[in-house]
């Protein structure tokens, strides 16, 4: 999976997470390209994939396992780590403003689940609903994840 910027980051890291809930389907590297390589795990695993060209597509593809989006404030940069608490639990994909017209209309139509914007003018007001947010989770949301022993040969690179 290639980020072209924070904002894909954030919201494809959320796909990664929906996605690979159930088992490893999506693999990325974001790391140093220098250091160990972008396909360093995958061929010592002896995994193959298929590279994506676009992104995008893994929105469509996986579709029927988003329930909507949670919305963050770029203005209060701490909404980032309140939307991913948020949307962890409820499958949605978290997403920036910029990403909103894209993500609700066709072919993805996304339900704006939460939208953070305008709720918090510092970071300091962002916290309390944080912590909140976790302490009303059920401890199954924090479950350990599958890990790659768990990946069935084939996983996509992307």
């Amino acid at each position: 999976m290639n980020q072209n910027t924070g904002e894909d980051l954030v919201l494809f890291s959320s796909l990664k997470g929906i996605v690979n809930l159930t088992q490893p389907r999506i693999f990325s590297y974001e790391g140093d390209a220098f250091a160990e390589g972008p396909y360093t795990w995958l061929t010592s695993l002896g995994y193959s994939w298929n590279q994506i060209s676009d992104n995008w597509s893994l929105i469509s593809k996986y579709r029927s396992e988003i329930s909507g989006i949670i919305v963050y404030d770029t203005n209060v940069i701490n909404t980032v780590n309140l939307a991913t608490t948020l949307a962890g639990s409820r499958r949605a994909l978290v997403a920036s403003p910029s990403q909103v017209a894209r993500l609700t209309a066709a072919p993805y139509n996304l339900p704006i689940l939460m939208d953070l914007r305008g709720q918090f003018t510092t970071k300091l007001q962002v916290l309390p609903d944080a912590v909140q947010s976790v302490l009303a989770e059920p401890d199954s949301s924090r479950d350990l994840r599958p890990g790659p022993e768990q990946c069935e040969r084939g996983c996509s690179r992307v």
